[in-house]
């Protein structure tokens, strides 16, 4: 009896341990910022369906470089495209510069195959979620369209370089 019960025990606590494995993203929040850090243990796939297969959990000076570098690059864009040989201004990119602080963050880290540490962070307006629905802590936070509501971008802490940055069209 006493070996069954040791049995049982020992063979649930395995379950126990595999479903623990990501509980909850950490929150990082300051002033201007607000971010959820994903540790290695929650499985994503990159932008092109990938499985990302070695990951890491981002600590908070990388974090802050890489929201100090998207914050830069996406003040210095042009307010103006051009298209078919004509200046338009971008409405979408004027109210993302306008309202990029507001904006929550999920941060994931991965390694490329030549050893690189990259964050794919994606970004949205929190008026796009019903929290009492979603749970953006527990889970990535995905919006098909949607202009620049919702961006994704890939930074490389070994090189300083922002790989892509994508919005996701005009709305």
């Amino acid at each position: 009896m006493k070996k069954t019960v040791i049995f049982l025990l020992l063979f649930f606590s395995c379950f126990i341990v595999e479903a623990q494995k990501f509980d909850s993203a950490f929150h990082y929040k300051i002033k201007n910022f607000d971010a959820a850090v994903f540790p290695k243990e929650y499985d994503r796939k990159l932008y092109d369906d990938t499985s990302i297969h070695l990951r890491f959990t981002p600590d908070t000076n990388q974090v802050i470089i890489a929201y100090k570098a998207l914050i830069d690059s996406i003040q210095r864009m042009p307010k103006y495209f051009f298209w078919q040989g004509h200046r338009h201004k971008s409405e979408t990119l004027l109210m993302l510069k306008k309202y990029i602080n507001t904006y929550k963050w999920q941060i994931f880290g991965c390694i490329d195959k030549n050893n690189h540490k990259l964050l794919l962070i994606v970004g949205f307006s929190p008026f796009f979620v019903d929290e009492e629905h979603f749970d953006w802590l527990k889970e990535e936070f995905y919006l098909d369209d949607g202009g620049c509501e919702y961006w994704q971008a890939l930074y490389n802490l070994d090189t300083g370089q922002i790989i892509f940055f994508y919005c996701n069209g005009e709305a």
